[in-house]
């Protein structure tokens, strides 16, 4: 379904967030952040959903295509520490293991945020 949308959003712009650590942009093609565009004017922004609200870190990665980096939404920055941790690193951590609910939660800021960036996105 994640390789079906990254086609979609390259024919018609738009945002796609999928976990930092997953193969998927790579698979695709997609430029890693901070590494330009691909030539559909695909880009790739790695945020914190900390710091939209969530308990945990949980790295994430945006794929976008027709919105330039000067037209994004103003990114939160928090400088609370995460009370939970998601994956294998808990074993190395004094904070608790979230619950499988609050690993698949998204924090309604990001949610808003996604929604005002894909209102931005048009096809490039």
């Amino acid at each position: 379904m994640a390789i079906w949308a990254i086609g979609e959003i390259r024919k018609w712009g738009g945002v796609l967030e999928h976990p930092a650590a997953s193969g998927l942009f790579d698979r695709v093609g997609a430029p890693r952040p901070g590494r330009g565009m691909d030539q559909w004017g695909g880009w790739t922004l790695g945020v914190r959903q900390l710091d939209f609200g969530h308990a945990c870190e949980k790295k994430t990665i945006l794929y976008i295509v027709g919105c330039a980096p000067r037209s994004i939404p103003p990114l939160p920055i928090s400088f609370v520490p995460p009370s939970h941790i998601i994956g294998s690193s808990r074993r190395h951590s004094a904070l608790t293991g979230a619950s499988q609910r609050m690993r698949e939660a998204t924090p309604p800021r990001f949610a808003e945020w996604l929604v005002a960036l894909a209102a931005n996105c048009a096809h490039a």
